[in-house]
């Protein structure tokens, strides 16, 4: 495993508040919130006297991202998958949470976030801000969803896919603006609620964010600590981490985790065949009827399912592609 070295950009690069809070932003399927990665910035947020840490872990707040290549605008038909995700990553990284963090810390998941009673006060908020562009919150929002785009238009090119356009680029927009405002109002309700000194992420801090900090500054927003993380030149061979053995048994030690009302149901075991979720099987229906081509629907769903593979049981599942068939409807 490489290991990283953290360090953080600007103005609080060694003038952080000893015995303060730091809120570390988690992104599913982002590398830097992973392993060697996520190590070296817990680590380093120890070693800069920070006394507590809330994990936000954005776990379903990426469903919005997942409807951008389908005609689908109903975001909660991947609460399901979303927040499986979210169970297998607080499963894969608690070592590094123990390890670094001991008992200063606690993980927040997106749903009690946006679960919350008062959450639609924040985003009624962020939606007028938006809408009046209140000291140019809405440029910057869409500012960001233009560069989103723009920059996944790119890489759809060089995998041989061809760029949004049209009625779809207009979907991705839309999507991509929902997820910005939602993530905006948890922030401003995170902020209201925790009264925390700091917020860690290792990236620099979009425009939108910016905007909301001038526009809410007595909302309790948090200051922004943007990490940079590089490989360590002299890394030893041995993993930071001692690797754990895991059996298809075994489940998660207790570790204090803010779950939303309407907590997602433990996996169940699952015999040796296809695991094909009821959810998947909608999506893939719905696919079908917009006429969304069945060879994409196909590695698209696929893709879902190899990635919500629960890291506890996943050595008794098994998927071959050939036993998928995208379902169809009647003309």
């Amino acid at each position: 495993m490489t290991t990283y070295k953290a360090f953080i950009k600007g103005q609080h690069s060694n003038s952080l508040i000893q015995g303060a809070t730091c809120v570390l932003g988690i992104s599913l399927g982002q590398p830097a919130h992973e392993n060697g990665q996520l190590s070296a910035t817990l680590k380093l947020l120890m070693e800069q006297g920070i006394a507590r840490v809330i994990i936000l872990l954005a776990d379903t707040l990426q469903r919005h991202n997942m409807l951008i290549d389908i005609k689908e605008t109903d975001a909660k038909i991947f609460m399901p998958h979303t927040q499986g995700l979210g169970d297998e990553w607080i499963f894969r990284n608690k070592p590094y949470l123990e390890k670094f963090c001991a008992n200063r810390y606690e993980v927040v998941r997106w749903n009690s976030l946006y679960q919350s009673p008062s959450f639609n006060v924040y985003e009624n908020k962020v939606q007028t801000d938006y809408l009046n562009n209140t000291q140019g919150f809405k440029t910057a929002v869409d500012d960001t969803v233009k560069k989103f785009i723009n920059r996944m238009n790119r890489q759809r090119k060089n995998g041989s896919r061809s760029p949004l356009t049209g009625e779809a680029l207009n979907h991705a927009e839309q999507m991509s603006k929902n997820y910005i405002i939602e993530e905006c109002a948890g922030m401003l309700l995170l902020g209201e609620q925790r009264k925390n000194n700091y917020f860690a992420y290792p990236n620099e801090p979009i425009k939108a964010f910016e905007k909301l900090s001038e526009i809410h500054l007595d909302k309790g927003i948090l200051e922004y600590l943007t990490v940079k993380l590089k490989p360590f030149k002299n890394a030893p061979k041995k993993s930071p981490v001692t690797p754990i053995s895991v059996s298809t048994e075994q489940t998660m030690s207790p570790v204090r985790v803010i779950e939303s009302d309407q907590p997602s149901p433990p996996s169940p075991r699952r015999s040796p065949i296809t695991f094909f979720p009821s959810y998947l099987v909608d999506l893939s229906a719905k696919m079908a009827q917009q006429k969304v081509d069945p060879e994409w629907t196909s590695k698209f769903v696929l893709n879902l399912l190899k990635h919500s593979k629960n890291s506890r049981v996943e050595k008794q599942i098994h998927i071959e592609e050939a036993e998928f068939t995208p379902m169809s409807t009647s003309p």
